[in-house]
C-alpha cells in the first residue's frame, strides 16, 4: 500500500471544505477558501514526493468544483438581471 503524501492529504481536505462553501453559497468565506486551496496545490505540486496520478486526479476534482461556483455565479446573475429588468 503506497503512501499518501501529507500535502496531497492537506489538498483534498481544502477541496472538501471549499466544496462545502461553494454548495452552501457561503460567498463571504468563498475568497479564504480559494485561497487557502490554492496554497494547497502549490504545496502538493511541489512535494518532491507527490503521487502524480493522484495529484492530477485530485486537480480534476477541483476544476470541477470551480466549474459548478462559475454555473452558481452565472445563474445567480442571470435571476438579478432578470428581477431588475422586471423592476424597470
Amino acid at each position: 500500500m503506497a503512501m499518501v503524501p501529507y500535502t496531497q492529504m492537506q489538498l483534498l481536505r481544502e477541496r472538501k471544505q471549499f466544496e462545502q462553501l461553494v454548495d452552501q453559497q457561503k460567498w463571504d468565506e468563498i475568497a479564504l477558501g480559494d485561497a487557502r486551496l490554492m496554497s494547497a496545490v502549490t504545496c502538493a505540486a511541489e512535494d518532491s514526493e507527490k503521487d502524480l496520478t493522484l495529484l492530477l486526479t485530485e486537480m480534476k476534482e477541483i476544476v470541477c468544483t470551480y466549474r459548478g461556483l462559475l454555473d452558481s455565479c452565472s445563474q445567480k446573475m442571470a435571476h438579478c438581471l432578470k428581477t431588475e429588468s422586471f423592476m424597470s
